[in-house]
């Protein structure tokens, strides 16, 4: 509906990782088969239009706050 959209995560299964999923399941453990029987991976299909990847994705929310109260002036 021409929304903004932002995912920011760590570790491939937080939503927006869908943008890059072909990539999340080469490189996490377990992202393309879980071991479960459903064998569907723990990488998310969902994707956003900017994903922010972080090491721990509440550090990356803060950076995107802090730029945003930055760039307000705030």
């Amino acid at each position: 509906k021409g929304k903004l959209t932002i995912g920011i995560g760590d570790g491939g299964n937080e939503i927006g990782f869908g943008k890059i999923h072909g990539e999340v399941q080469k490189m996490v453990l377990f992202a393309a088969d879980c071991g479960c029987p459903c064998h569907g991976g723990i990488a998310t299909t969902t994707a956003t239009q900017h994903l922010l990847s972080a090491a721990v994705s509440n550090f990356g929310a803060y950076t995107l706050t802090a730029a945003l109260a930055l760039g307000a002036k705030n």
